[in-house]
C-alpha cells in the first residue's frame, strides 16, 4: 500500500511510553479536564476509521467522544462498531437536521469541560493534538487552535493550511480563516450552532465566542487534516455557500458595508453561474 500521511498514521502504535510521553506536555493531571470530541456523520464509511483512530490514538487520556451518526447506509455502523469498547466511545444512531444540528444533539449530552469536533471525513495527524490543546487552554486560553493539511480522498496531503497567526481579533468579522477541526474551546465558551447556516455555522460560532469575550490562541502546529472529495460540502455547492458568508458578513459588518455589499455580488454570481 502506498504510504499516504493518513495510513502512516493509522498504522502508527499507541504511545507506549506514558512516562516520556507525560513530560512532553506537562500539564499537571489534577488540571486535566475532559475533552468532548463530538462527530457528525452520515455515509461517510469510507473516512470514518481513520477519524475515529485518530482520536482512539490520543495520548491524552481523558476524552469522551460522542459519533452522532443520522442512520447511515453504507456500513458506518459496522466502521464504528469495530471500535467499540477500545477506547470511550459513544455511538448514537439518530436521524437529525443536518450537521449542525447532529453537533446540538452531541454537545447537549457532553460530560467534557473543553469541547471541539472532528467532522467524520477530517482526522488529526498525530497522538499529542489534545494534549497540546489542553496545554493552551490551562495556559490561560479561552479558544486555542492551529494549522493542518488539506488531503485527498486517500489521505495524500495536497496543501497545508497555516495557522491564522495573530489575525484573530481584529480580522474574524471579515474572514474565517480558522481550521474547524483544529480548535478546541473552553465549555463556558460554548453556544449553540446555528442550524439555520448550512456552511458558515462554525464561523457563526467563532463570532459568538469572540463577542463573548473569548481570548483566543494560535499555535504554529499541524493539528489536523480536512479532506477534500466530491462530497465534501464546501466543494459540492458554492453558491449557497457563499450566500451563508453574505449573511454572516452583514451579521458582523453591517448589511451596508463594503464587504457584505462584495459578498451578496460574488453569491449572485455563483447563484447564476
Amino acid at each position: 500500500m502506498p504510504q499516504t500521511s493518513e495510513n502512516r498514521f493509522v498504522a502508527r502504535p499507541l504511545f507506549a511510553h506514558a512516562a516520556i510521553r507525560d513530560s512532553m506536555y506537562s500539564v499537571p493531571m489534577l488540571s486535566r479536564p475532559l475533552v468532548t470530541v463530538v462527530t457528525p456523520s452520515y455515509n461517510y464509511a469510507r473516512y470514518l476509521g481513520a477519524c475515529l483512530a485518530s482520536v482512539r490514538a490520543q495520548s491524552y487520556p481523558h476524552i469522551q467522544h460522542i459519533i452522532r451518526d443520522a442512520c447511515s447506509t453504507d456500513g458506518s455502523a459496522e466502521v464504528v462498531a469495530s471500535f467499540q469498547g477500545t477506547y470511550n466511545m459513544i455511538p448514537r444512531f439518530e436521524k437529525d437536521g443536518g450537521a449542525a444540528d447532529a453537533l446540538n444533539r452531541g454537545f447537549a449530552e457532553a460530560q467534557g469541560d473543553v469541547f471541539c469536533w472532528l467532522n467524520a471525513d477530517d482526522y488529526w495527524m498525530h497522538e499529542h493534538v489534545v494534549d497540546q490543546a489542553v496545554a493552551s487552554l490551562a495556559n490561560g486560553a479561552d479558544v486555542v487552535t492551529a494549522g493542518g493539511w488539506l488531503v485527498n480522498v486517500d489521505g495524500t496531503r495536497i496543501q497545508r493550511i497555516p495557522a491564522v497567526q495573530n489575525r484573530v481579533d481584529r480580522e474574524l468579522r471579515y474572514s474565517d480563516g480558522i481550521l474547524q477541526p483544529a480548535t478546541f474551546w473552553r465549555r463556558s465558551f460554548h453556544r449553540p450552532l446555528r442550524a439555520d447556516l448550512h456552511y458558515t455555522f462554525d464561523w457563526a460560532l467563532w463570532l459568538d465566542m469572540q463577542r463573548a469575550g473569548a481570548r483566543f490562541r494560535v499555535r504554529d502546529e499541524d493539528w489536523a487534516a480536512y479532506r477534500w472529495h466530491s462530497i465534501n460540502k464546501t466543494a459540492t455547492d458554492p453558491a449557497n455557500r457563499r450566500a451563508e458568508i453574505a449573511l454572516i458578513l452583514a451579521e458582523s459588518c453591517g448589511s451596508r458595508s463594503p464587504q457584505a455589499l462584495w459578498a451578496r455580488t460574488v453569491a449572485r454570481g455563483y447563484a447564476v453561474a
